[in-house]
């Protein structure tokens, strides 16, 4: 990470949709020309693994790339599905993100950006009947503990996503003209045991997929200019699919 901007709103649509309350936007670093990195490693209790790496270096006079990396494993869960004997309150998060930088000229840059993260946990869907509730099968009570559920599965939660982002600033002298492409598929997985018991009385499985492609074109006024203006075009088209089903 760069630096994170927090930005009041309401924003302009030409900055891009939802963003009438203002928001959060966290900037990634710029690849360079020369090379550098680190590297982050933790462990904590639960088998709890987390490792980050960044790197990034010149291949030519105009082309630079990074690389940024990261992991976080917890092996061990906090509780136990009673009934199967796993583990739940345990995850999985992977993401890697590259970015390539050409300078075919002065006044001409050109980022290529791409990403993929996933994610697979069952923290936030675990869940067991409140201490004294009889279960929707007429017979499940809770006497166990906080974090322990006593059902027929475990949920989870199977995330995952990649974007790829063309950038191209051009300075015109008299103004800066940006054009920004982007392309965008997430996929969500959720198996979920909603009754809390050890019977089968409903259990559900969703997935949802959702595709998305932007295109934004900005002309904008140089940053010193007495007068600053910008004018542009933003466009959006997103396709989402659900699938629930009961299991």
């Amino acid at each position: 990470i760069d630096r994170v901007e927090v930005l009041r709103g309401p924003q302009g649509t030409l900055f891009g949709r939802n963003a009438t309350g203002g928001l959060i936007q966290i900037v990634t670093r710029e690849p360079s020309h020369t090379p550098s990195g680190n590297v982050r490693v933790g462990y904590a209790n639960y088998d709890t693994f987390e490792a980050s790496a960044y790197a990034t270096t010149g291949l030519t006079d105009n082309v630079a790339i990074d690389f940024a990396g990261f992991a976080k494993v917890r092996d061990k869960g906090v509780g136990t599905n009673i009934v199967t004997g796993e583990d739940v309150f345990k995850s999985k998060e992977y993401s890697i993100r590259s970015k390539l930088l050409w300078t075919p000229g002065d006044n001409t840059r050109i980022t290529l950006s791409g990403d993929y993260a996933y994610q697979d946990s069952d923290i936030g869907l675990v869940r067991h009947l409140a201490p004294g509730i009889i279960g929707l099968n007429g017979v499940s009570r809770w006497n166990g503990r906080d974090y322990d559920i006593d059902a027929d599965l475990t949920p989870s939660s199977v995330v995952s996503r990649w974007s790829a982002v063309l950038k191209v600033e051009q300075d015109l002298q008299w103004a800066q003209l940006v054009s920004i492409s982007a392309y965008q598929y997430n996929k969500d997985r959720w198996l979920l045991d909603l009754d809390g018991t050890p019977t089968p009385v409903l259990n559900a499985e969703t997935i949802d997929r959702n595709r998305g492609f932007t295109q934004e074109i900005q002309l904008q006024s140089q940053s010193g200019s007495a007068f600053q203006w910008v004018v542009g075009a933003y466009y959006l088209k997103s396709k989402i699919n659900q699938e629930p089903q009961r299991i």
